[in-house]
């Protein structure tokens, strides 16, 4: 697979917990969850927020070099999930080029079943060969996920 871990960027927004109805205007109250979050724990958040920063600052430089976003997620994951409607809804007025990868449940591999429960779980240099489940979003099909 071409490119390196640079051109990967982590996306931690857990739209799965809290109020999301205003995210349309902003991210910044997701903030606030997660200072709470991981209060018990000095600098995470703020670690993560950053790095969130830094992906979101890419994902909008995409919309004038028209760089091909790839999402990786997991079905059995609500977060990747709604990381995925959330990157389409965001995009949806853009000429990038969006497609996604649905890594399976599960796959056969060494003589054994293993399962997956989010992209969590995929050591990085097994990403590769999830591409094969690689699919465009058609502008219709990304109207369709942020309606």
């Amino acid at each position: 697979m071409e490119g390196t871990s640079k051109d990967v960027e982590a996306l931690t927004l857990a739209l799965d917990i809290g109020d999301i109805s205003d995210m349309d205007i902003g991210i910044n109250k997701r903030k606030k969850l997660f200072d709470g979050l991981f209060a018990d724990f000095p600098g995470v958040s703020d670690e993560i927020w950053k790095t969130n920063q830094h992906a979101l600052t890419r994902i909008q430089e995409a919309r004038t070099t028209l760089e091909h976003i790839r999402m990786w997620i997991c079905t059995s994951d609500p977060v990747e999930i709604c990381s995925l409607y959330f990157i389409s809804r965001l995009m949806v007025d853009a000429l990038t080029l969006l497609s996604v990868v649905c890594v399976p449940k599960q796959i056969e591999k060494d003589n054994s079943i293993v399962y997956y429960r989010s992209t969590g779980e995929i050591a990085a240099e097994e990403f590769g060969a999830f591409t094969e489940y690689e699919e465009p979003i058609s502008k219709v099909q990304q109207r369709y996920i942020v309606q």
